[in-house]
């Protein structure tokens, strides 16, 4: 059994670091782009789809913000996503 499927979502937030942490040294994000990601993390650990004014709302800024920063972290082949679908993130 692997580290993750032990430890269930504890186990699935650090392999999400670990891989945030090789990323970081390929592709640097600029501080507002690792908040907004860490933010988009958290709701893919708890199996939701967060909507851009969900996103916006706990970033502080509003949806023009966040469909901007998601635009420059899908450029650095952070994140995919579907323009106009509800579950479009992922995170890559």
């Amino acid at each position: 059994m692997t580290e993750h499927k032990k430890f269930g979502v504890y186990g699935r937030a650090i392999e999400i670091e670990e891989t945030l942490k090789e990323y970081r040294r390929k592709k640097p994000l600029t501080k507002c782009q690792e908040k907004l990601l860490n933010i988009l993390a958290s709701y893919h650990l708890n199996h939701k789809q967060p909507t851009y004014q969900e996103l916006a709302d706990n970033y502080g800024c509003v949806k023009s913000n966040v469909a901007m920063l998601l635009q420059r972290l899908k450029t650095k082949n952070w994140v995919y996503f579907t323009p106009a679908s509800k579950s479009g993130i992922q995170i890559l």
